[in-house]
């Protein structure tokens, strides 16, 4: 297989993807443990971000997570009930990296939408970010409200979720007005389903539902929730959700028209534990990666809090790995992290992680955290390398600065994927030193363009977007590896 590296002669920081599969010997490294906000002074507690949500743009991203009352030890319990739950919700904090989550700056309380709901909206703008009712912000869950500059501010709500919709997962959009997104039913902790808006936003209709399943306890009392998608090709969808136990993993190939049990993510002796879980593609998500064989797949344990730390269940961190889109998983469940606080209660009084993945190909996980220094709840994070031996997994993500439009330029498994400044129709084209056409594409009403470098021999390139007189114009390099 070719191994090569692509440099974009005008961006300072430049990720490469090279897949190059001998083996699958999974031993992932933690880099960093971490902490975004902690109360020492005994005050509040924070918890709870898949509640609240987390979105990522290359190396920057932002959380959002709930901040309470403590009440204190004597109060016993998991967090819940040690904490105030005001009414009406609690407040919901966001926090910031810009550095693919070395560090985190606190923005303070998330602010109610600052401008009105319009449409149609954008579900292809760079910095695009859909955030729905069922977070700390309080009680009602048929509204959402997006962001166009990465959650610095809001505009809506909008409130034409149908009824009892909540916590939508992830958007994924077929073009700037068309997406889907997967929700839960929260009347009735019914089954998860897709809803999908072909006009902006204006309207959504339900389609898919998640089948129950031999095993599952939906119908006596037990609830499905907190979806967490990943797109793997042009229709093909990978979920897990909080179901029938734990870790329960739904495919969809038909963009979310209908979806099909597969298996648990976990062995028979995690499936008990009534967690969220979230994945991460390794090299990114379908169109930016066409090679998405790689998942990691992370959540955090509860241990049962009658039997020691450490036990057969235990509590911690967990990671396992796919390397076939999901269908079959990692013999081994690796722990990353175990050093809770030794008190029974902080053993199920931890989790509800969100991941991303950097720029580097390693992954960042949010979640909430009591260990023996920060005995309350606390958010925190871990870094860590897969590690994946044969399989090295990079993305490319860098902005572009070029004839006054911030572009965006990916390398991605054997393709440039470009961002253009608009959807009005371009010709991209690639050319050598000598402007002898090696290979192009035109877009229509479209603002991104995929483009086949794999047969690109080791040399000097330039990439051009036209349109009428208007010619965007850069240089980039292929180097052996």
């Amino acid at each position: 297989m070719k191994k090569c590296r692509v440099f974009f002669a005008f961006i300072p920081c430049v990720f490469l993807l090279v897949i190059d599969i001998s083996g699958y010997a999974f031993n992932p490294v933690v880099s960093k443990n971490g902490i975004i906000i902690a109360d020492t002074e005994g005050n509040w507690a924070y918890a709870w971000p898949v509640n609240c949500g987390l979105w990522s743009w290359g190396s920057e991203a932002i959380v959002h997570f709930g901040r309470r009352q403590w009440l204190g030890e004597e109060c016993g319990g998991i967090c819940h009930e040690r904490v105030k739950m005001a009414e009406g919700g609690g407040d919901m904090i966001r926090a910031r990296t810009t550095d693919n989550g070395e560090t985190w700056s606190i923005e303070g309380i998330v602010d109610g939408p600052s401008a009105d709901a319009s449409y149609p909206l954008d579900f292809y703008h760079s910095s695009f970010a859909l955030m729905s009712g069922g977070t700390e912000w309080g009680p009602t869950y048929d509204w959402f409200v997006v962001s166009y500059d990465r959650g610095r501010t809001w505009q809506g709500p909008y409130d034409n979720f149908p009824a009892g919709e909540n916590r939508p997962d992830k958007v994924f959009a077929k073009n700037s007005t068309t997406a889907i997104t997967n929700v839960t039913m929260y009347e009735g902790e019914e089954s998860p389903r897709t809803l999908k808006t072909t006009d902006g936003g204006r309207n959504w209709e339900p389609r898919g539902s998640w089948p129950e399943y031999s095993g599952d306890d939906r119908s006596s009392g037990g609830y499905a929730i907190q979806t967490n998608t990943v797109r793997l090709g042009e229709n093909e969808l990978l979920a897990v959700g909080r179901s029938g136990g734990f870790g329960a993993l739904y495919r969809s190939e038909d963009f979310g028209d209908s979806w099909n049990f597969e298996r648990h993510v976990h062995p028979e002796a995690f499936t008990n534990q009534w967690v969220p879980c979230n994945l991460v593609v390794l090299g990114g998500e379908y169109p930016e990666n066409t090679n998405t064989d790689h998942i990691v797949a992370c959540w955090v344990a509860r241990g049962d809090w009658e039997k020691p730390n450490g036990d057969e269940i235990g509590s911690g961190l967990r990671v396992r790995y796919s390397n076939d889109k999901g269908h079959s998983w990692s013999d081994s469940v690796v722990n990353l992290r175990d050093d809770i606080q030794e008190n029974p209660e902080a053993w199920w009084d931890i989790g509800y992680p969100l991941s991303f993945l950097r720029t580097d190909g390693k992954v960042c996980v949010v979640y909430y955290w009591q260990s023996n220094e920060y005995t309350q709840p606390h958010i925190a994070y871990t870094i860590f390398d897969p590690n994946i031996d044969g399989v090295s997994v990079k993305p490319g993500l860098s902005a572009i600065k070029a004839g006054g439009h911030n572009l965006s330029a990916r390398f991605a498994a054997g393709t440039i994927v470009l961002d253009l400044p608009d959807n009005s129709g371009y010709s991209v084209i690639i050319t050598d030193l000598s402007g002898q056409k090696i290979t192009s594409v035109q877009t229509h009403k479209s603002i991104r363009a995929v483009i086949p470098v794999g047969m690109l021999a080791q040399g000097m390139y330039f990439i051009e977007a036209q349109r009428g007189e208007k010619t965007i114009r850069q240089s980039f390099a292929v180097v052996d590896r």
